[in-house]
């Protein structure tokens, strides 16, 4: 992924443990043999057993790094995103860093077993639930970090809060978008409810990146033009590498990042009220507990 300057931008994540979302194929896969390299512990959550141990096989063979494991694991389920943290707590000493990665983006609706429409499932209520799940393991660990990949095409659409589950009227991009700004919306929540912790919450922008989600569009010259104008996994993943382990971001939360530089997400993710009615939405799909933000929490971030 990177020659030996590039790598000397990271930081050493020698015995760091990560836990990462979305590890078996494109920028999930490429930041995870990047962080295997860097010397990382890694935790995958995996949904296909045969699909997670040819991933698990490949990043070993490409980092010379064995500590690399696969959960089972599918953020579309409650129950399951519970088995996944429940196992994660009893076999893992800590957690230092919480890579919530994994992003779905749905053709045709589809609702989970919990009957929660699928994208928002996937791509919101399973990170929600996995991070509060784990949170008590992050704030015990010296300077954790919890990042989330969210997108440009949150720009687009917020918080459908009438009709979150898209039940009236589907369409997959406006859905994926939706999703996307809920990350925002909850990481920026997140930040301010654990400034003082030490955790520190982040987000970043990958970019127009060929991946499977990119599979999903079937029309030929969307292909074709994708082809000219996106980057690869291998690229768009040094973002996410550099936010898990650069010592340079000691300390940094509640902030949004692309190209590995500060960025600005939309106004819209900014919105107090949002973040706060989306927690509860969230809250309220999942079952878990609320945090309270602490005394004298503004929305200072930028």
């Amino acid at each position: 992924m990177q020659g030996d300057g590039d790598m000397a931008a990271m930081g050493d994540m020698t015995g760091k443990v990560v836990v990462l979302t979305g590890g078996t194929d494109g920028i999930g896969k490429a930041a995870a043999i990047a962080m295997a390299r860097l010397g990382a512990r890694l935790t995958l959550m995996g949904r296909n057993a045969a699909k997670s141990e040819a991933a698990r096989a490949e990043i070993v063979a490409q980092s010379g790094n064995a500590e690399v494991t696969v959960i089972p694991g599918d953020l579309a389920s409650l129950a399951s995103v519970r088995a996944f943290a429940a196992t994660v707590r009893e076999q893992l000493p800590r957690v230092d860093v919480l890579a919530n990665n994994a992003g779905a983006y749905q053709p045709k609706r589809r609702e989970t077993i919990d009957g929660n429409e699928l994208t928002f499932a996937s791509n919101q209520l399973g990170p929600f639930l996995l991070t509060l799940e784990l949170l008590d393991t992050l704030i015990a660990s010296a300077s954790a970090r919890i990042l989330f990949t969210a997108s440009f095409a949150e720009h687009f659409n917020g918080v459908r809060f009438d009709d979150v589950q898209s039940a009236h009227r589907y369409a997959p991009m406006t859905a994926y978008a939706q999703s996307k700004r809920a990350n925002l919306l909850f990481a920026y929540a997140l930040a301010r409810r654990l400034r003082g912790t030490g955790v520190m919450v982040n987000a970043w922008h990958p970019g127009f990146v060929r991946s499977n989600i990119e599979g999903n569009r079937a029309n030929p010259l969307i292909r074709a033009a994708a082809a000219l104008f996106t980057t690869t996994p291998q690229r768009a993943a040094r973002t996410l590498v550099w936010l898990a382990s650069s010592p340079a971001l000691d300390g940094v939360t509640g902030a949004y990042f692309s190209n590995d530089k500060r960025a600005h997400s939309s106004r819209g993710s900014h919105d107090v009220a949002a973040q706060e009615r989306l927690w509860r939405l969230c809250a309220d799909l999942t079952g878990a507990p609320d945090i309270p933000l602490a005394a004298g929490s503004r929305n200072d971030i930028v």
